[in-house]
């Protein structure tokens, strides 16, 4: 019975021994093998995707672009400078008169200028920018108007910044206009309106400056010629209620009055004196000696109204001065005015400031643009930087997961 019952045991035991599959039902089992089978097929097909789509899309578009599309693009360039007529100031201007200096704060305005709106403008008055923008050489990308590049001024002024670079070196005052364009001839047209546009700024601002200077001093002169009959009003009033047509003039009557009164006086004390030595008893003396108090109370009333109270001529005299010295001294700011604006009329006979050329706009006989080679290598080397990034993320987001 025991002996059954152990083989009944043994016939019911069951053993399990690992089984490898094969053929078509490996896929089926979880292994560790075909789970990194699988991550590294899907890593393998996400960097061919990201491969093709950074690398060689845009590295074909770039080629196709370059070498069969994009319009070639010739450059015109230019130099100038921007001079200023310099009085020397003191006695030096009396022997070297005018110099001629840089004027770089000038030279930065005229450089703001040539990248405004107001010298796109100038420069579309008549149409020429269409004109050039709008040939049927011009590319897609480069053309205008567009939907692309857009239909209206500010569009065009946007999208003229791409075709015009200035410089300004400090070191030598130079300023370089750069212009770009379809053709040799549309380029140099351009750059040459753009300098005539700057010369044209130049003498707007000096003429400006002109009108400015001139104004300022005009009507320094005209303050000044108000003030002189405002002080002529109050003199000839003055001479009016005071009764005084030439002060000075009766000044030197009173003093001749009393200069012949006293020498009446001295004359009639030598007469008197002479009399009382010679004849005490003459009856003459008595005479001479009412004329003599008649003379000295002659004298003290002319020297009363001379030099005397509050209706004396020194007082009145004192009135007048005043305001005869307020008419000198608006008299004298008068001529200074006067000459100021004879002055600024005199400096601005010339240009103040001017426009050199340095460099003629020239003719070019080959395209600057666009480096074609370098442009598709450019493009091919950020767009394998950005392969690899991207590569090197995604490789290790998969390796987390």
């Amino acid at each position: 019975m025991t002996t059954d019952t152990k083989q009944e045991t043994n016939e019911l035991s069951l053993t399990l021994m690992p089984v490898v599959a094969e053929g078509t039902l490996a896929p089926l089992l979880p292994r560790e093998e075909n789970k990194a089978g699988l991550i590294g097929a899907q890593r393998s097909r996400l960097g061919l995707f990201f491969f093709l789509g950074l690398v060689v899309v845009p590295f074909f578009l770039a080629v196709i672009y370059n070498f069969a599309i994009a319009s070639p693009r010739f450059s015109s360039v230019a130099a100038f400078m921007v001079r200023e007529n310099q009085r020397s100031g003191g006695v030096l201007s009396l022997v070297s008169g005018n110099t001629i200096g840089r004027s770089d704060d000038n030279s930065f305005a005229i450089l703001e200028y040539l990248q405004s709106r107001d010298a796109v403008t100038w420069l579309n008055s008549d149409g020429t920018l269409e004109r050039v923008f709008g040939a049927d050489n011009v590319d897609l990308f480069s053309r205008f108007p567009t939907y692309i590049s857009g239909r209206t001024k500010d569009d065009l002024f946007h999208h003229f910044q791409n075709y015009i670079d200035v410089d300004f070196k400090q070191s030598t005052g130079v300023s370089t206009l750069e212009v770009q364009a379809f053709t040799p001839e549309d380029a140099v047209a351009l750059t040459e309106r753009l300098l005539q546009a700057a010369e044209a700024l130049v003498n707007t601002l000096n003429q400006r400056a002109r009108a400015d200077s001139i104004r300022e001093a005009e009507a320094t002169v005209n303050e000044a010629t108000a003030e002189l009959q405002a002080i002529q009003v109050r003199l000839t009033a003055f001479r009016n209620s005071e009764g005084l047509l030439d002060p000075d003039a009766e000044v030197s009557m009173a003093n001749k009055v009393i200069t012949g009164t006293m020498e009446q006086v001295a004359k009639v004390d030598a007469q008197l004196s002479l009399q009382m030595s010679t004849t005490p008893n003459n009856p003459a003396i008595r005479q001479l000696q009412n004329k003599r108090d008649a003379l000295e109370a002659q004298l003290a009333q002319q020297r009363e109204a001379l030099v005397g109270g509050g209706d004396s001529l020194a007082k009145k005299m004192e009135g007048y001065e005043q305001v005869s010295l307020q008419r000198k001294l608006a008299e004298r700011t008068l001529l200074s005015a006067v000459a100021s604006l004879a002055s600024a009329k005199q400096n601005f006979q010339g240009k103040k400031i001017y426009l050199a050329r340095v460099v003629e706009p020239n003719l070019s006989d080959r395209p600057s643009q666009p480096t074609r080679f370098l442009n598709v290598i450019a493009v091919l080397a950020i767009g394998l930087a950005i392969f690899w990034i991207t590569h090197s993320m995604t490789k290790l987001v998969m390796e987390e997961v």
